[in-house]
């Protein structure tokens, strides 16, 4: 099984904006998307590091999620944003997104809201000589006064592990989208490039592809990869179905990545 699903939505305050985000079924490699269940966040208040991208590549657009990422929080001045490899791809995995038709959004509760930044290249994470699901894109400029999240590389989390992750995808059946952020527990540590959760009370759905999955201190381990592929799945009566895929940063370049960009 490898089917690829793309969902179309409008962005309220965007002029026909494509909103179509790639999911994953249970055990597919396929892109992931938005939260079900879980509860809210608010920008201002709890995750100013958030980010939606818009992708206005005819091929391969859509909305994801995404972090501003930095090895210096504390200095809130970053241009360096995480997000998913196959926010960038078509349906066949190729990729076909060039930086200029990237948006990057940094404010509010729905995608789409915030200050507008252009994005100037991106690299994409590999551990040792294996591809990842995670991207870093370099902005055009700084953002200044958000808090940054920070990232681990050297830790391994195994079978058991607490995560939460954040994300601005679908939130229900009616595909309405906004930032939430859901529990999950680490089910699968063995493969080398993601692990497997399964959702306490939540579920990534479309639109969530990129967001972060962080620790219980914050930090972010990973990247959101799969999830449900229907909208009408994204619902708490799915949570035990599915077991979505996240995109590690364990042993990955990422720092090296970061350098060579920030």
């Amino acid at each position: 099984m490898g089917v690829r699903l793309r969902t179309r939505k409008a962005v309220t305050g965007l002029l026909s904006v494509l909103a179509a985000s790639a999911l994953g079924l249970l055990g597919l490699q396929t892109p992931a998307s938005a939260m079900a269940g879980g509860q809210p966040l608010d920008w201002q208040t709890q995750a100013g590091g958030m980010v939606s991208v818009i992708n206005d590549d005819p091929h391969s657009g859509g909305i994801c999620s995404g972090s501003l990422i930095s090895t210096n929080p504390s200095a809130r001045s970053t241009r360096l944003v995480l997000t998913a490899w196959h926010c960038l791809t078509d349906p066949a995995g190729q990729l076909v997104t060039t930086p200029d038709e990237l948006r990057v959004y940094n404010g509010g509760n729905q995608p789409g809201q915030g200050t507008l930044y252009g994005v100037s290249q991106f690299m994409r994470v590999t551990i040792g000589n294996q591809l990842t699901d995670s991207v870093v894109f370099q902005l055009t400029q700084f953002v200044n006064g958000s808090l940054p999240f920070p990232y681990d590389t050297n830790t391994h989390y195994g079978n058991g592990t607490q995560v939460r992750a954040d994300g601005y995808g679908i939130t229900d059946p009616s595909e309405n989208m906004s930032l939430r952020q859901g529990n999950f527990t680490i089910i699968n540590e063995t493969p080398a490039t993601y692990f497997n959760v399964q959702g306490q009370g939540a579920l990534t759905c479309a639109g969530d592809s990129g967001g972060p999955v962080i620790n219980q201190n914050g930090v972010i381990i990973g990247t959101v990869w799969t999830g449900a592929a229907d909208p009408a799945q994204c619902s708490l009566a799915w949570v035990d179905v599915f077991t979505p895929k996240v995109s590690k940063l364990e042993a990955s370049d990422l720092n090296a990545i970061v350098t060579a960009l920030q």
